[in-house]
């Protein structure tokens, strides 16, 4: 879209008068996010006339204005908040650089704005294509924004103390995750954006690869399509911001599926040994890596072009590369009596049978929308029904990317498939395997795209499906992202967000009190957080977060409830009970129970009575803690584990 000269100088105009008006705001009582809203909406209407209505061959999408308008809006206030945190101080820079944040990205978005009209096949593609630029770098930027910003999720803080106790396996999973967040801690500091920079560096290679996959496969255009869909899908999205052991193991899977795909579909007999490579480098990342071996089995065996792999050399070269790769994994649990295999594996089928096969396939229609699902159902059908719905006119696909699709596809999930009669089926499981359709799900976005005259309006209905899809997801992840970070004037938190918010708070309580009774006693406690893992986590990375801020020593790593014979996971191996005898220890649990005399009394000579603390952010109760001082640790004298 080309921009007049008016409206180029009415955007330079609109820095000043949102700085103006957000100082306004903010003079006249409001609080920043109060401030900011308010003045983004005079200065988006200011500048969203022009667009509408003139200056321009064409008007801008009522639909477009609402995306770039909330982008702008998000990004804004993530830099506002940015300087906020880290330069409080700086109040006159923060207003300038966050109505330049709004301008610029206005701009970025009103120059990408589609302006193809009707519904023929051919414009439908192209407006897709036009759009993608700007969703792509937006979802990046703002994710970028908004790391340091977002409390770090409970589990996220469970594998900080991973990079905290730094070791070649954990009870729950690998030690990659671990790896990835101690070389973002270090690069960046003890932040969230340190923890979690290693996902945003996990997701690009994810994106490279299947970015390149669908390149070879199809053309340039799908490729781009391809990340587009990795920017905007639920689950693929995350894996750019949440540090978990699924970001390193999406990454590895990709590379994994894109040197299968140079070895079977280009006979490049070399790709073996990236394949092993990544096999073993996903291994060390997360167990279910080890899902993509029958697959490669499978694919040997049915197809015709492949078997005579089964008599070479280079597979098994992978498979000992990957095993060679996964030996630390495999020397810690040699070395712990193979807790982790029995934590992940016959421990599992523990507890009572529990149908969720309900819940793979809403998880299913989650992870790729329900367009997604039903395209990729539909593909993977049988004749008949395809015949039904002109799908077998619309994308004739070489049968041996079919095949290599549909087994590195469906075979990972028909484990969880089996998995769902007996037990509970997590959201992140199936992520993984989805990976090597994305660039199928791409290629009827791209205008033209193998597609036969009598497809035509599938395609064309198809197309409008994937567009309101992917723009429903902008939204919902930028408006997430900002109700999360910032918050929305006159929407409180309420108790449901207590598992995202308020954690740093409490690590500034937590703080407070162990100051309070190192000032009292001389001696600074342990502090134990008395749930399984969450708290003690949070508590733990906060601690150290803030300690570092205010330039003090970093304080005493956070204990598990073992300190208590319970179960506490990893905690159960960094904390030594008879190390703590005599000490005063400070404990913080998510309910009271966790420390009623019942459970406490036994290990201390005295205990304080239990104090509730409840966290507010921005006026809105986020859920309340309980503290409790026992001193005089001790073990009691009849062995209670």
């Amino acid at each position: 879209m080309n921009l007049t000269p008016q409206f180029r100088m009415l955007l330079v105009l609109g820095v000043v008068v949102d700085a103006l008006l957000q100082w306004g705001f903010w003079s006249l009582g409001n609080d920043w996010g109060q401030a900011q809203l308010s003045a983004f909406c005079i200065v988006a209407l200011a500048l969203c006339l022009p667009t509408r209505f003139f200056g321009f061959s064409r008007p801008m999408p009522w639909w477009w204005a609402l995306v770039v308008g909330l982008s702008a809006l998000v990004a804004r206030a993530g830099v506002g908040e940015i300087y906020a945190q880290y330069w409080p101080n700086e109040e006159l820079v923060r207003v300038l650089a966050s109505s330049a944040t709004l301008v610029a990205v206005f701009y970025a978005g009103v120059r990408s704005a589609p302006t193809v009209g009707g519904v023929t096949a051919e414009s439908s593609g192209e407006l897709i294509l036009k759009c993608a630029p700007f969703l792509i770098a937006s979802t990046i930027g703002l994710r970028l924004l908004y790391m340091p910003l977002l409390n770090l999720m409970s589990q996220e803080a469970y594998y900080w103390k991973y990079a905290e106790n730094l070791d070649i396996g954990y009870l729950d999973h690998p030690p990659a995750v671990a790896v990835l967040i101690a070389l973002g801690q270090a690069a960046f500091g003890m932040n969230e954006f340190g923890a979690r920079s290693g996902a945003m560096c996990c997701w690009l290679l994810m994106v490279y690869f299947l970015s390149r996959l669908a390149f070879e496969w199809f053309d340039r255009r799908v490729a781009l399509v391809t990340v587009l869909l990795l920017s905007l899908l639920p689950f693929h999205s995350a894996m750019g911001f949440f540090i978990t052991p699924d970001a390193p193991l999406v990454a590895a899977w990709a590379g994994a599926l894109f040197f299968l795909h140079r070895v079977f579909l280009r006979q490049r007999a070399s790709a073996w040994y990236a394949v092993g490579l990544c096999i073993g480098i996903g291994m060390l990342s997360k167990y279910p890596m080890v899902l993509i071996g029958p697959p490669i089995v499978l694919f040997m065996l049915f197809d015709a072009q492949s078997r005579h792999w089964l008599l070479k050399p280079q597979p098994y070269a992978a498979a000992l590369l990957a095993a060679l790769v996964f030996s630390p994994v495999l020397f810690w649990n040699s070395a712990n009596e193979w807790a982790s295999f029995a934590f992940q594996g016959p421990r599992r089928f523990e507890a009572l049978p529990e149908i969720s096969t309900h819940l793979l396939l809403a998880f299913f229609l989650l992870l790729l929308t329900p367009v997604g699902a039903w395209f990729l159902t539909l593909l993977f059908s049988p004749p008949s029904i395809q015949e039904r719905s002109s799908m077998k006119q619309l994308l004739p696909i070489n049968r041996r990317l079919k095949l290599f699709v549909g087994l590195f596809t469906f075979a990972p999930i028909s484990v969880f498939l089996y998995a769902s009669f007996s037990q509970e089926i997590k959201v992140n499981w199936i992520g993984p395997a989805l990976l090597a359709a994305i660039p199928l799900l791409a290629l009827p976005l791209v205008p033209g795209a193998r597609l036969l005259p009598t497809g035509q309006r599938a395609f064309v209905r198809l197309q409008k499906a994937w567009l309101v899809s992917l723009v429903a997801c902008f939204l919902a992840i930028s408006a997430a992202l900002y109700y999360l970070a910032i918050g929305i004037p006159g929407v409180p938190y309420g108790k449901a967000m207590k598992k995202f918010l308020g954690w740093q708070e409490l690590g500034a309580t937590v703080l407070a009190r162990e100051e309070l009774i190192h000032n009292k006693t001389g001696v600074w406690p342990v502090v134990m957080g008395a749930d399984s893992h969450y708290v003690g986590s949070q508590i733990g990375f906060y601690r150290a977060k803030l300690s570092r801020q205010r330039a003090k020593p970093l304080p005493e790593p956070s204990q598990g409830r073992s300190l208590f014979g319970a179960n506490s996971l990893m905690y159960h191996f960094w904390t030594k009970p008879e190390l703590n005898i005599g000490r005063t220890i400070l404990m913080v649990s998510r309910t009271r129970g966790d420390l009623e005399d019942a459970i406490a009394a036994p290990f201390f000579g005295s205990l304080s009575e239990i104090e509730e603390v409840t966290l507010k952010i921005r006026g809105s109760n986020v859920g309340s803690y309980f503290l409790r001082v026992g001193k005089e640790y001790r073990l009691p004298s009849r062995d209670i584990r």
